[in-house]
């Protein structure tokens, strides 16, 4: 009996491991949250920059709204975030995750966004990094 309800929970765990929505749901709820931007690097093809946003918040509600606290410039802007899976980049087995971002700039009227590869999720630490025209960038955070 008790192999069989091993059996039965390991089989549970893997098959709830990739199960997209429920991988989406368990990022939602951890991303909810202050998060102090740690440590954020931009790679281009020459050199690494260090130092970007160090020390910035973002604050995610449970509504999809997000706030994000420029340190540098005292600014702050508002927007929405979104979670979703995807298997692209190889990753067939499992999907990865990707937090969508748009923030409005309140004082020039623009809007921009962002699509984050999530490299790491914890209740305590994330990780995710963003392609743009200017090369790789990568930030760490953590939950106030």
């Amino acid at each position: 009996m008790n192999k069989l309800s091993l059996f039965l929970i390991l089989g549970s765990v893997l098959f709830l491991s990739c199960d997209e929505e429920y991988m989406v749901t368990q990022d939602e709820r951890r991303i909810g949250g202050t998060w102090k931007l740690e440590r954020a690097f931009l790679r281009t093809n020459s050199s690494n920059f260090p130092g970007f946003y160090e020390g910035d918040r973002m604050v995610f509600h449970d509504d999809h709204t997000v706030f994000l606290q420029n340190s540098t410039e005292g600014a702050t802007f508002e927007g929405n975030w979104s979670i979703y899976m995807s298997d692209q980049d190889g990753h067939e087995d499992c999907p990865v995750s990707f937090l969508d971002f748009e923030f409005q700039d309140q004082n020039k009227y623009q809007t921009f966004s962002y699509t984050a590869e999530i490299t790491f999720l914890s209740h305590r630490k994330m990780k995710f990094k963003v392609m743009t025209d200017d090369g790789e960038y990568k930030f760490k955070l953590l939950k106030q």
